[in-house]
């Protein structure tokens, strides 16, 4: 629309110089409801605001008070705590590792009382009010009616600040406006959102923290109401009832004889693939106790025929039997078919008979593919997409004191851009422009992208066998991540099964080929062709249509737009990459986004690294097509076979391929499709079983060759390792690290100290130090300019770091590990076994070889795209392969079904009767009967007997008050035991600044004996609990919980808000929980229930500094015992901030020195761990409360230690440590790295130092597993 035109609600257009305008909007009635409108839900979002500071407020003031009415609790015993008796099978054992030292320092005394008024709690919310856009006459009358919902002085600012950046002339909210964008009002974390165009509708508007929650189980608060479209609509809003609900339940379980037969074919299809407790016990309560279940309805027949009836619907919708597609259906099943491809001859032309062609058609049978545009058509359709964001907008944030001002490409410096969801990105932005720019679109409907992102990967079936299959899975960038990564969310839409070169493809090549033997070169040519043959097929005539004019579509929401399909993303492992971008695997240029030469692929993090990756990215443009075109003319029209040195002249240079991509044929011309473009990083494949797992088993090899004693030494330190989270620190107890078969790359830094020798000990140490820290980064669900920041300049260092690593690791003898060395000689066998060449020659026997650690793998070389990638499609979460693995699930449960013949049809038809069962489920449902279970997300803390609770609750403890403990029966019996030093006195302290809500400072007052004596406890009873939940704010904004069990060292460490000092946090480990009712005095006889922690209190290790600039964990240990027994303290539970993870410092050893002899020993035979590190790096919440620039965090933030931080992560990047290291090692002297110890480890001699792994010489097949072998050395490869 014209800049210099209004166009009012009833959609009448007026010009600026027209006062018919201001004549009409007086009498417009839809004007005068879209001001009503925008004012009621203005006072609304500010009334909810002001509700909800209101009751922040009341909570922090009657913690107590509330928890005890509203929160559920329960107990276990005192001296020797263990689950109630229904609650015994909680929790796993762990080992009994963890407590540090303690000193005698200058430190405050750690005390406990309600939170310091210097932080907030704040809970999560969606930013999703716009801001008014008024006319100044009318900024009275809004304020005055906001102010009459009790809108903050901030609000008021907020109106006030969005009248004046409009003008006098701007119509009111429901027009379309002169200016362009549209801002909501800044939630208490000053995030805000800036639409590039009037929302239609905001889909999250009505999400509140319950639907912000990762692992807490909610209690009974009444779900919000899904969302109702205002259109026609075959389901009525309100449940029907009697004989309409019986005929619209008939509908609606079609083609289902009737809702017993239903029942059992939905517990069929949804109980799971293989048969359980669990699915027996679904069974019984779900489909045979239900009311309306009648096993007379049920015969034999009609049982056998559940799957027959599911498959009817298709053909009745297809409008035939057989496969394919009728005319003008919306049908979006699958569809069989063949691939053809050409397959050269190598005969050249003064070689073959005139007329014969240099080439032969071969068809590739198998292809089972669904139509994209019926797919987007039916998703978008259905009622999942109600929750779709289809309106651009960008987020942004609101800079804390604390963050230096980063300037963006606007000049602004208050504000930063948040970096998260694809429907936010840049990219997205950029393609909703060009669809706005469009000018032959034949109608005014509201334009949106459908946005596509793709994931491919071959996988096994079996954990034996061959059978293998190539899914091809769809997802859609307009819904959240959040949702789009859970496979309970069936996001994901498969969308074809890719098929293979057959068996039989040798054969009928050496036909063509006169008995020639299929050469590697034209196996992989074939390979490749099929590929894209595959992807010419999925892009048709039909798809092609939709990407430059769009298709109509009613949305789930109930608003009909024209729908764009965009491709966005294909997440794929780098060998499927290279097929993606018609590159040669591992050649001259080995990247798919950029043109750096194998012999630069170490310099990541250099300049010269950086001016690479942005001068010379790869384009589609005219000159590849060309060169790729000529390569094919001599293959396909002179006769050469691929791979001749003719074609190779055009192709070499960049490493290309002498394959048309199919993207490029189909879309670059027309749209300006570059395909390259759409390949994102991978942080599964490339860092975390690439990097890091490189570096770690080169770390294995240097245990290895520094003798037997120092690994099962490193494996005995990780067996101390207690499990952390759900899930996030799994136990070591029961395995051996060295066997490399747990990742958690976050707990090796602190089992290496001292193992290695000195100076390789301290690199090492800062290697994985900057390892952990780039990984935490780069995996984070949210990122903002300023985070990326500090992303880069990790970058730079790790580069660093691991040019370093390469070099004085070298001065070492190492070979490979018994498990490498084992897995060769497997592979060795395999490969004799199927009659495949091997260019090398195996030793006999288990003999090892010599190991080196390269840098000129190309996932190094990847590391450097992060940064770009974020920027360009949000964060890596989006967009990650691990969600592609996660649904590899779902074909695997699907073949166990099949009769293993033909089991990719068989497949086809099950992910079918899957997907009507469960759109028949959600008709039923919508008609208020209840079917099966609601889908929800694993609850990995099945071992805590808390019932569900509320996620807006600071914590939560249970209600039963079965275990308890007399106060003078504690002292009587344990009159020896130092922690009881001064309990009811140091008690009662604590309780009486509670009841006079005292702040917490680090500080503890002694009210004196006779305030003391004043105070009654009931009965003089502590009633005793076995666990705590702490829920917190994440940095994202979201919602999660961590629990406390004291009985499990690991998970018994928490950290609080520190007082004054250098480090933000104070930490203790929790010893017992428990509530009592007490009486503020003997006059006021009214008990109080209160909570409170018992701990044992660590402090910081004065010799030692921990931060970012030294690359070192923070090192803490126990308080040391006293008279006053200041070792030992109370805490309120709502002044902790979540728990933590605690590392022992093993090469300090034990001690008996801290605390006399006691129950509570970390080792009841050997005293206390001398020291702990805290583990950052625990997850990236824990990291980014170091950092200080996590936006969730706003309110708990230490303000100084965070700017410190900040500064030392931005100049991180240089250190003259590691230069320092490379001087020391080389001026070691000569015979240094000799083995340790007085063992001697014989190896057998191996003169190729530069062996790469044998599978690398393989014909680089489908990846059929996680270690997709691209970690290889570039050196091993011809290029």
């Amino acid at each position: 629309m014209r800049a210099d035109t209004f166009t009012c609600a009833c959609k009448a257009r007026f010009t600026v110089d027209s006062s018919g305008y201001t004549n009409h909007i007086s009498k417009c009635s839809r004007y005068k409801d879209a001001q009503v409108s925008t004012s009621r839900n203005l006072l609304e979002a500010l009334q909810r605001r002001k509700k909800r500071k209101a009751e922040a407020v009341e909570q922090r003031r009657f913690q107590s008070q509330l928890e005890s009415a509203s929160q559920v609790h329960r107990p276990v015993c005192f001296a020797h705590p263990v689950a109630d008796t229904a609650d015994s099978q909680e929790i796993q054992p762990a080992p009994t590792s963890q407590d540090a030292r303690a000193f005698q320092t200058d430190r405050l005394e750690r005390r406990s009382s309600c939170l310091s008024t210097r932080f907030q709690r704040l809970l999560p919310e969606i930013q999703s009010v716009l801001a008014p856009r008024w006319t100044a006459d009318r900024l009275d009358e809004s304020l005055s009616l906001a102010t009459v919902g009790g809108t903050s002085r901030a609000a008021e600012e907020q109106l006030q600040s969005a009248t004046r950046a409009g003008s006098d002339d701007d119509p009111v909210d429901g027009s379309e406006q002169a200016t362009s964008t549209f801002q909501t009002l800044r939630n208490a974390f000053g995030i805000f959102r800036t639409y590039l165009r009037k929302p239609a509708r905001i889909p999250d508007q009505e999400v509140g923290v319950a639907q912000l929650t990762d692992g807490i189980c909610e209690a009974s608060d009444p779900p919000l109401p899904s969302f109702q479209p205002q259109v026609a609509s075959n389901h009525p809003t309100d449940p029907p009832s009697g004989l309409d609900l019986a005929k619209d339940v008939s509908q609606s379980i079609h083609p289902f004889p009737n809702i017993s037969t239903f029942r059992l074919a939905h517990w069929y299809h949804t109980s799971g693939m293989t048969g359980s407790q669990e699915s027996l016990s679904r069974l019984v309560k779900e489909v045979l106790l239900s009311e309306d279940f009648k096993a007379d309805q049920l015969d034999k027949q009609s049982v056998e025929k559940f799957d027959r009836l599911l498959d009817k619907m298709d053909k009745e919708e297809s409008g035939r039997d057989a496969v394919g597609v009728a005319e003008g259906s919306s049908w979006d099943g699958w569809i069989e078919e063949g691939v053809r491809i050409e397959v050269p001859t190598g005969v050249k032309n003064s070689h073959r008979p005139r007329g014969e062609r240099a080439s032969h058609a071969f068809e590739v049978k198998g292809l089972h593919r669904r139509k994209l545009v019926d797919v987007i058509q039916a998703t978008f359709e259905s009622p999942a997409a109600a929750d779709f964001h289809f309106d651009p907008f960008t987020t942004s944030w609101e800079l804390p004191s604390w963050i230096p001002p980063f300037d963006d490409c606007t000049g602004n410096t208050t504000t930063t851009r948040i970096h998260d969801e694809l429907y936010t990105s840049d990219a997205w932005l950029e393609e909703q422009a060009k669809i706005d720019a469009l000018t032959d679109v034949p109608d005014d409907l509201p334009r949106a992208i459908a946005g596509m992102m793709f994931w491919s990967d071959a996988t096994h079936l079996t954990q034996f066998g061959t059978a293998k299959m190539w899914p091809l899975y769809l997802y859609f960038g307009n819904q959240s991540k959040i949702a789009r990564g859970k496979p309970s969310s069936r996001a994901s839409h498969h969308v074809a099964y890719i098929p293979s070169l057959p068996d039989t493809f040798h054969d009928i090549v050496r036909t063509f080929n006169k008995g020639k033997t299929v050469s590697q070169d034209l196996l992989q040519h074939c390979k490749r062709e099929l590929f894209q043959a595959v992807w010419n097929a999925m892009m048709d005539p039909e798809f092609l249509e939709a990407y430059r004019h769009g298709i109509v579509v009613q949305c789930g929401d109930g608003i009909t737009r024209r729908l764009f399909p965009r491709i966005f993303t294909y997440s794929a492992d780098y060998p499927e990459k290279v097929l993606i971008a018609t590159i040669r695997n591992l050649g001259n240029c080995p990247c798919p986004l950029c043109l750096v030469h194998r012999d630069n692929i170490h310099l990541l993090g250099t300049t010269q690294d950086q001016q690479t990756r942005s001068d010379q990215e790869r384009i589609d443009d005219e000159d590849r097509r060309r060169r790729v075109t000529l390569a094919r003319n001599i293959i396909y029209q002179q006769g050469y076979a691929p791979g001749n040195e003719h074609s190779e002249n055009f192709l070499k240079k960049d490493s290309l391929v002498a394959t048309e991509n199919a993207f490029s044929v189909k879309l670059a011309e027309t749209f300006g499709f570059n395909f390259f473009t759409i390949l994102t990083v991978d942080l599964l494949h490339e860092f975390e079983l690439g990097v890091w797992k490189a570096v770690f088993t080169h770390l294995v090899r240097l245990l290895y060759a520094l003798g037997q004693t120092v690994v099962d030494r490193f494996n005995e330190r990780f067996r101390k390792i207690g499990n952390f989270g759900r899930a996030t620190i799994r136990s070591f107890a029961f395995m051996n690290v060295t066997d490399m078969k747990n990742w958690a790359a976050r707990t090796y830094e602190d089992c290496l100290q001292g193992l290695l020798p000195e100076p390789e000990n301290s690199a090492v140490l800062r290697l994985i130090y900057i390892l952990c820290l780039w990984h935490g980064l780069a995996k984070c669900r949210q990122h903002t300019d300023v985070s990326l920041k500090l992303l880069e300049s990790t970058t730079e260092r790790l580069g660093d770091e691991l040019r370093a690593f390469e070099t004085y690791t070298g001065t070492f003898e190492t070979y490979e590990t018994p498990k490498e060395a084992a897995a060769r000689q497997r592979r060795a066998v395999g490969h004799a076994g199927r009659g495949k060449q091997n260019n090398r020659t195996d030793g006999e026997g288990p003999s090892r070889r010599r190991k080196r650690f390269s840098l000129r793998t190309i996932k190094i070389h990847l590391l450097g795209h992060y940064v770009p990638t974020i920027r360009r499609f949000g964060t890596t979460d989006s967009y990650s392969t691990q969600i592609g693995e996660l649904e590899h699930h779902t074909v695997k449960a699907f073949y166990r079904r099949t009769n293993k013949q033909d089991y990719i049809k068989q497949t086809t038809r099950l992910y079918r009767r899957q997907e009507r069962i469960r759109a028949i489920t959600e008709n039923v449902r919508r008609l208020g009967v209840s079917v099966g279970k609601k889908m929800k997300a694993i609850d990995r803390s099945e071992s805590t007997p808390l019932p569900p609770t509320q996620p807006t609750l600071s914590y939560q403890i249970a209600e039963s008050s079965r275990h308890w403990v007399h106060l003078g029966d504690l002292m009587r019996e344990n009159p020896n035991e130092p922690a009881l030093r001064n309990f009811i006195e140091n008690l009662k302290n604590h309780i009486i600044g509670r009841l006079r809500s005292r702040p917490f400072d680090g500080e503890e007052t002694d009210y004196g004996a006779s305030e003391r004596d004043n105070l009654v406890i009931k009965d003089n009873v502590l009633h005793q609990h076995a666990y705590l939940r702490i829920n917190y704010t994440t940095y994202d904004v979201r919602r999660d919980q961590d629990i406390i069990n004291p009985r499990v060292p690991s998970r018994s460490f928490v950290m609080v808000p520190a007082g004054a000092g250098d480090h933000p946090y104070w930490y203790a480990r929790v010893l017992g929980i428990f509530d009592l009712q007490v009486s503020p005095s003997r006059q006021q006889p009214a008990p109080v229930k209160l909570h409170f922690l018992w701990v044992r209190w660590l402090g910081e290790d004065p010799g030692h500094v921990g931060d970012f600039q030294s690359a070192s964990h923070c090192r803490v240990g126990y308080v040391r015992f006293g008279d006053s027994n200041d070792a030992f303290g109370f805490l309120d539970p709502s002044v902790i901030i979540r728990a933590c993870h605690l590392i022992p410092a093993f090469r300090f050893g034990y001690t008996k020195d801290l605390l006399p002899t006691s129950e509570f020993y970390d080792d009841p035979d050997h005293g206390d761990f001398v020291n702990y590190y805290v583990n950052q790096f625990v997850d990236r919440d824990m990291l980014m409360r170091f950092i200080g620039c996590g936006v969730g965090h706003v309110g708990m933030v230490d303000e100084e230690y965070a700017h410190t931080a900040i500064q030392q992560l931005l100049h991180i990047q240089s250190s003259s440590r590691t230069a320092e290291t490379l001087e020391a090692v080389t001026s070691l002297p000569a015979g240094r790295r000799g083995l340790a110890g007085d063992e001697e480890v014989i190896f057998e001699s191996d003169d190729e130092e530069h062996d790469s792994d044998p599978a690398s010489d393989e014909d680089n097949d489908m990846d059929m597993d996680d270690d997709d072998g691209d970690c290889s050395s570039l050196d091993d490869h011809d290029c």
